[in-house]
């Protein structure tokens, strides 16, 4: 407030200097000279309080733009990380999708392995000592009697196997299950980090964007001023010459008289 007093009362100072010259004999002007000097040497001062401003706007300005462009660089490293990490979670979520239903599958055929092997297990044991008895009756020698049992039990053997490794294979799928759920939570958690730090630099930027905006309304309200300031020192500097003028005419006429 009190340098825009100043400057309103300078540049009323600057006006009354640069009005014509109207009675020499109403104004001193040795002292006229001297009080416009006096105001040029403080239209000096202002340009050159205001050039060490205006330098150090402007190295403020390089300061923030620098800052902004980093910040820019950032957020382009993090909207990177974010994208690969958006397609890991839809490739996680895929394979997931996928042991789920080869889980169901797997389980499926599990369960009717094992009802056949039950009804053949069932078949056998049920029906061993009259079956055996009929067997006996039918065969046409030992030897083929015991074939057909040893078949029998061979085919039962191997139900048992297949039941087995189709039960391992659904606890192994079942495992892969948890460990791609697990990853897709961690995934996940890495996600919400990065998209936090993304929200933050975008505040960030947006806040060093604004202090930007102000640093240069204030760097062209500083330019404009010493424009101004510029027009005036030389309007007062054509005032001081006159004045020069006329005092040493005033000297000469005195020296005549």
């Amino acid at each position: 407030m009190g340098r825009r007093i100043r400057r309103a009362g300078l540049a009323l100072l600057v006006a009354a200097a640069a009005v014509p010259w109207a009675s020499g004999a109403q104004q001193n002007p040795a002292r006229e000279l001297t009080e416009s000097q006096r105001r040029l040497q403080e239209i000096r001062r202002e340009r050159a309080q205001l050039r060490g401003e205006l330098s150090r706007i402007r190295s403020r300005v390089g300061d923030v733009s620098a800052e902004i462009r980093n910040i820019q660089r950032q957020q382009q490293v993090s909207a990177s990380l974010l994208r690969e990490i958006n397609l890991q979670m839809e490739e996680t979520s895929r394979k997931i999708d996928e042991t789920t239903r080869e889980i169901a599958r797997t389980q499926a055929e599990l369960i009717e392995k094992k009802r056949m092997l039950h009804l053949r297990l069932r078949g056998i044991y049920k029906r061993g000592p009259l079956h055996s008895a009929q067997v006996l009756l039918s065969a046409q020698s030992f030897s083929d009697l015991l074939n057909r049992y040893k078949y029998l039990y061979i085919v039962a053997r191997r139900d048992r196997a297949l039941v087995g490794e189709v039960g391992e294979l659904a606890r192994e799928l079942e495992s892969r299950e948890r460990e791609l759920r697990r990853s897709f939570s961690d995934i996940q958690y890495l996600r919400n980090e990065r998209a936090q730090e993304n929200a933050t630099l975008q505040e960030l930027s947006s806040g060093r964007a604004a202090t930007l905006s102000e640093l240069r309304a204030t760097e062209r309200r500083t330019n404009a001023r010493m424009e101004t300031l510029a027009r005036d020192e030389r309007r007062l500097t054509g005032v001081i010459a006159d004045l020069e003028r006329r005092r040493r005419e005033s000297e000469r006429r005195a020296a005549a008289a």
